[in-house]
């Protein structure tokens, strides 16, 4: 047997596969948006790194965030046994230097005027400085 060729039928069969993979995918549903496309208040709070301070300096991490509307109100946990607090409407943290040394787990979290919110967390760590080298 071999293949019989009629001048026009290609291109008939091929609109008809088009027309049907155009169907099928018109049929199937889209993919479920992200989280990030989702939701628009997300906040996005910057990860300032582990931070390592000599206790004779001065402590200050000025924390940032992106998304959400502003301003935020910043908090944090984790700031309890080291005498460091954080600004609730700057989001720095800062705290006097009274020859105390230590480590410490921080989650700060950012919330928008609008609602949402984000967190991350980073240790903080003072050591004694010499002062006698």
């Amino acid at each position: 047997m071999g293949i019989l060729h009629i001048p026009g039928i290609r291109r008939v069969v091929s609109f008809w596969v088009v027309a049907a993979a155009a169907v099928i995918l018109a049929t199937v549903p889209a993919a479920p948006a992200t989280a990030a496309e989702s939701v628009v208040t997300s906040v996005i709070v910057i990860n300032p790194g582990g931070r390592s301070f000599a206790d004779t300096e001065e402590i200050r991490i000025q924390m940032t965030a992106q998304g959400g509307t502003l301003p935020y109100t910043w908090s944090a946990t984790g700031l309890s046994g080291s005498k460091l607090s954080i600004n609730p409407s700057t989001g720095l943290i800062s705290g006097p230097l009274l020859n105390w040394v230590g480590s410490w787990t921080v989650t700060v979290t950012a919330t928008a005027a609008a609602g949402g919110s984000g967190s991350t967390t980073f240790g903080i760590s003072v050591f004694r400085e010499c002062r006698t080298c």
